[in-house]
């Protein structure tokens, strides 16, 4: 049942996939194009559950993470930052033993000190004054 269930969302992320590279070519949107990315490999990471193939989710799992991190580029967002902090709030959930599910972890502040730090960065390089 398990299997089949699998089979049937790795199915429903190609054509998401599908559709989302299908509205870039429309769009030239490059935020369609990266969800094409990463629907893309988590179809092939859950294909690899499906068949219990260690190789084939392990593969969809690298490339998962190298879309992810490629779209984090893309987007000039602080992924390790974001991680850390995610991390760092499944961890307290995972102490507390409360059984909390869906957390939304607040990466705002995470963001923000990022932006603050790279227009600090640009004014010490206008003024010469480098680092």
């Amino acid at each position: 049942m398990a299997r089949k269930a699998l089979e049937q969302f790795a199915e429903e992320l190609v054509d998401l996939s599908n559709r989302a590279a299908q509205a870039f070519m429309i769009a030239r949107d490059w935020r369609l194009r990266k969800t094409h990315f990463l629907l893309e490999e988590l179809a092939e990471v859950t294909k690899g559950l499906a068949f219990r193939s260690e190789i084939v989710a392990l593969t969809g799992l690298a490339d998962l993470a190298y879309a992810v991190t490629r779209t984090a580029v893309a987007f000039d967002l602080p992924l390790t930052d974001g991680f850390e902090a995610v991390h760092a709030a499944n961890m307290t959930v995972a102490t507390e033993g409360n059984g909390s599910v869906g957390r939304v972890v607040d990466t705002k502040d995470v963001l923000m000190r990022y932006r603050a730090s790279q227009q600090e960065a640009k004014a010490r390089a206008a003024e010469g004054t480098g680092l």
